[in-house]
This record gives structure tokens, sequence and C-alpha cells, in this order.
């Protein structure tokens, strides 16, 4: 009767176990699918196309990206690519929505106190040429599919208004050069079309044009429209 009883201990031990890892289980997809549609819905709002790969697959696996809905913050995982140093790679994690572009890149590479869990002086000294050369100097792209955006100009613009209007295929991957840079894309909101004066000079004639012609009874839509 005693190994019985140590046997039926045993079973429902087992058997308990076994009930909570497949609860466990069952809470973290849920747990993810909340944060991922946080994430999403946040990506939205702020402009950017934010998309997400399959489970399983490497860029996603490695993916730390997300959004802190107690904070209301978005957290950035960074692939950063410097060619003019045999194609370094560097996967940075944590990267504040808000911070700048020039903040992200001193914590990386020039500031002597970095927050992080970088190897920081292994990377530095790699990376010795770019620092040497200056963050003035560097040309900045985003990847984006078959083409590079130029966020050159955007060093003091936060990560969220660098990535608006941009696909993020689960994080940003950014392209910098000190020398020898291939050509580049603008980012469409930094293209302004500035309209010639003469052109403002014709189009106040033409109003003005217009106007007469309605004092002279052509403005009866224009009465309608204003009753």
């Amino acid at each position: 009767m005693a190994v019985d009883y140590v046997y039926l201990e045993d079973v429902a031990r087992q058997s308990d176990n076994i009930t909570r890892h497949r609860m466990k289980e069952y809470k973290a997809p849920k747990a993810n699918q909340f944060k991922a549609k946080a994430l999403m819905r946040q990506a939205k709002q702020l402009g950017i196309v934010y998309q997400m790969l399959p489970v399983g697959m490497s860029r996603h696996t490695a993916n730390r990206t997300n959004y802190n809905t107690k904070l209301k913050e978005m957290f950035w995982s960074i692939e950063f690519s410097f060619p003019n140093c045999k194609n370094k790679r560097i996967l940075d994690h944590g990267n504040l929505g808000s911070r700048t572009l020039r903040q992200v890149l001193d914590n990386l590479l020039m500031t002597e106190t970095p927050h992080g869990r970088q190897d920081y002086a292994t990377i530095r000294h790699e990376l010795k040429p770019y620092i040497d050369s200056g963050m003035e100097q560097w040309t900045i792209a985003l990847k984006q599919d078959r083409r590079r955006i130029n966020i050159t100009p955007c060093l003091d613009r936060t990560m969220n208004e660098c990535l608006q209007y941009e696909t993020v295929i689960e994080y940003p991957t950014i392209v910098l050069w000190f020398q020898e840079p291939p050509p580049l894309t603008d980012k469409v909101q930094d293209i302004v079309v500035d309209q010639p004066e003469e052109n403002e000079d014709a189009s106040s004639g033409s109003s003005d044009s217009s106007s007469d012609q309605d004092d002279n009874g052509h403005g009866g839509q224009d009465q309608e429209e204003d009753e």
C-alpha cells in the first residue's frame, strides 16, 4: 500500500508540473501578442510602417524593440552598419525613441559614460577611424528596400522622427560612412519646394482679377456658398 501511495503521489506531482508548464506556455503567447499589438499600434500613431517577421526567423529572434505602456516610450533595437570599417555591424538595444539620433550615436561611440550592455571599449577600438573623423563628417542613412534614405540632416531629431514615414522590419538598420558614401535618397518630409515670388505675384494678381469679376456680377456661386 505504501508503495502504491508513493507511486500515486509521484504521478500527481508530475501531472501538476506538466499542467503548470502548459499554463506558462499558453500565457506567454498571450502576453507577447498584447505587447506586439501595443508596439504596432504606437508605431502607427507615430507614422512608422512597422512590420514583424514570423516567429523563428533570426531578425525576429534578435529583436527587442518594444513599447513601454507605463512610460509611454518606444525602446528601439537598432542595427548600425559601418562599411568603412570592414562592414562592422552592431545591434544595439534599448534606444529611447524620444532621444535624438545624435544622442544615440554619442552614447554608442563618443561619451565617456555610456549606458547599456555593449562592450564599448572593443566597439570604439574597432571603429576608431569613425571616432577620429568626428560625427560632423559622417554620412548617415536609413536602410530601406533597395534604397538608402539620407538622414544626415536628422541628427538632432528624435529616433521616432527619423523613422517617420519609413518602413521598419523588426528593427531599423542605420548605415554610416565617413568617406565615399554612395548616392542616397532624401527623406520625403525634408523635400520642401519653394514657390517663386513671381508665381505668388501672378496668383495674387489672378485673385484680384477674380474679385473684380465677382464685383461685376460673376460671383453668384460664391454668394450661394457663403449663404
